[in-house]
């Protein structure tokens, strides 16, 4: 699979907030750097690997009552950041998610590509 490509159908969103890594039983905090409806890239944590064999679960704390939970697989590591592609992700997130998408993108018909484009992906 071609990330480049991937990157570019989807609008990336800067977004301050930590993320919460979870694989069984590894649990580490890191930064967000940026996400878009189809995964997230992050601050690599230091010293910690990954099992690519176990679901990672990544947790995004908006809010009090708005989290985004996503099901991830590492994709990239460049430098000192680690990109992570979406494979399963549940209703409330999507549309939290969304609307920060929303949010962040000034042309509506964008937002509808973009869109159209996560449905087809079938998470």
């Amino acid at each position: 699979m071609n990330t480049e490509i991937e990157h570019r159908k989807f609008s990336r969103i800067g977004f301050d907030a930590s993320v919460e890594l979870n694989q069984a039983e590894l649990h580490c905090s890191c930064e967000l750097i940026d996400l878009s409806l189809k995964g997230l890239l992050v601050s690599k944590p230091i010293g910690v690997n990954f099992d690519d064999q176990h679901p990672i679960v990544a947790t995004i704390t908006l809010s009090a009552d708005a989290i985004i939970r996503m099901v991830v697989t590492p994709v990239h590591q460049e430098g000192e950041h680690l990109g992570f592609i979406c494979t399963s992700i549940d209703l409330d997130s999507v549309a939290h998610l969304r609307r920060l998408v929303e949010l962040n993108l000034d042309n509506e018909h964008a937002l509808e590509r973009e869109l159209s484009e996560f449905a087809s992906y079938g998470l």
